[in-house]
């Protein structure tokens, strides 16, 4: 079995860059040189390929929902212009005002028949 030192070597790393790499489980533990070059050689190319980011996101899946909110946002933003949707804060006060109205005369009922 080969050393840490020698792993580290093999891909030109430093000893914390390969504990790092092994504790993401980059690179395997106990591993032989070309085991650790096997596996580290795919994620250099991920990330050289914008494939990943260094704290393992998936950047264009990343970016894909990015657009997809934004897609969204511009959608629910033309729908309001189009007058096809409307401010919550609006339909809130329209709602409270027609239900303040029904209450009252809901109200004023028992006095009405009590004559």
């Amino acid at each position: 079995m080969a050393t840490q030192v020698e792993i580290g070597k093999a891909c030109r790393m430093s000893l914390t860059r390969l504990h790092e790499l092994q504790g993401k489980g980059i690179i395997p533990k106990g591993c032989t040189p070309d085991e650790a070059l096997d596996a580290y050689i795919p994620h250099m190319q991920a990330l050289a390929g914008n494939r990943l980011s260094e704290n393992g996101l998936d950047l264009a899946g990343e970016r894909a929902r990015l657009a997809a909110e934004q897609a969204d946002a511009q959608a629910m933003k033309n729908a309001l212009q189009r007058g096809e949707q409307a401010p919550i804060a609006d339909l809130e006060f329209a709602v409270t005002s027609l239900l303040s109205g029904i209450r009252g005369r809901l109200l004023s009922l028992p006095s009405k028949l009590a004559l």
